[in-house]
């Protein structure tokens, strides 16, 4: 469970249910998932053990939402996916400042920790996709097969997240002691290729289920869809 910003703690089931809400009224979706995701993380402090967990029931809920207004379920996927994005971005930041901070007064105590969070830090935008293909597999629905068609797009183009969290941690390594640099720049690359690679296993799941879903669409539905470019 997580703690919204009335130290109460919200429920998986809760979160799902508000997502789903905010998306089926289709109203302010991506300001409504950024703040419900703000709130899910404990007002943006990044605790990676639940991460995964928060992303796949935003993810389930916006699925379950979008599947009540069809016609635009891949728009308001879309949406949530941005206000999704926006809140982990602000956790991300959050979760910087902090290790900059610890990274300042490191002991040897502190470098194994550290490590491991830089190491979390990078793998976000993964942990992100992995996460909502996870509650796509969840669902043979609407939203479901939208949800999929995203993160398949995500995986290849790249995503606001991968682009900041990749360009943050490079400048972030500068300042960190020379324990902590090489860990903040290993893997970097390697993380975002591995992204692209399972884009190529993601890229059948769900499939079958979107083909039907979309295969009746009138041109005039597909006209505003996103297929090219950056998430």
């Amino acid at each position: 469970m997580t703690m919204n910003k009335d130290n109460v703690f919200m429920s998986e089931e809760e979160i799902r249910e508000q997502v789903r809400q905010a998306v089926a009224e289709g109203e302010n979706i991506s300001r409504e998932v950024e703040r419900i995701t703000g709130e899910a993380l404990e007002l943006g402090r990044v605790e990676f053990d639940r991460l995964q967990a928060v992303i796949e029931n935003i993810g389930r809920g916006a699925s379950a939402g979008a599947s009540e207004q069809p016609d635009n379920a891949r728009r308001d996927i879309k949406a949530a996916f941005e206000g999704l994005q926006n809140a982990l971005l602000h956790a991300f930041e959050n979760a910087k400042l902090a290790t900059q901070e610890q990274a300042a007064r490191v002991e040897g105590f502190y470098e194994k920790e550290l490590k491991l969070r830089l190491q979390e830090m990078q793998q976000m935008e993964k942990t992100m996709l992995d996460s909502l293909s996870d509650a796509a597999r969840a669902g043979t629905d609407t939203g479901a097969a939208a949800l999929n068609d995203l993160v398949d797009h995500a995986r290849r183009s790249g995503t606001r997240l991968g682009e900041e969290v990749d360009k943050s941690m490079r400048t972030m390594a500068k300042s960190l002691p020379e324990a902590l640099r090489e860990t903040a720049l290993a893997g970097m690359s390697v993380a975002r290729e591995a992204t692209a690679r399972a884009a190529e296993v993601a890229s059948g799941v769900l499939s079958g289920v979107a083909d039907t879903l979309h295969k009746d669409k009138t041109p005039a539905n597909k006209k505003g869809s996103n297929t090219d470019g950056q998430y």
